[in-house]
């Protein structure tokens, strides 16, 4: 089928994460692609996705960490799976708890 034959001709893929001040670290992760032709994709064969992080390691709770994240940074319209229309740019925020 359509979906199957649907890959990406070219890939570049960067990712970054880095530690500061003992207590934060902040990632991003960006992925370029030009895709094959696809009758199905209503967006560009193009797309540029990206994400960025940030993390909290508070001195005072050594077993919790504070994350925020936004994804689709640059508000791209390009689908990675043909025909669904992808999330707008959105803020996440988590926690979570080691023990």
């Amino acid at each position: 089928g359509l979906y199957e034959t649907d890959y990406p001709e070219h890939m570049l893929n960067l990712s970054a994460y880095w530690q500061f001040l003992n207590e934060f670290a902040i990632q991003f992760a960006q992925s370029t692609r030009w895709q094959t032709d696809n009758t199905v994709r209503t967006s560009d064969d193009f797309g540029a996705q990206a994400s960025l992080g940030l993390h909290y390691d508070p001195r005072f709770a050594k077993n919790v960490r504070l994350s925020f994240l936004v994804d689709n940074l640059w508000g791209t319209d390009f689908q990675s799976i043909p025909g669904l229309k992808p999330r707008p740019t959105t803020l996440f925020a988590g926690m979570a708890v080691g023990w």
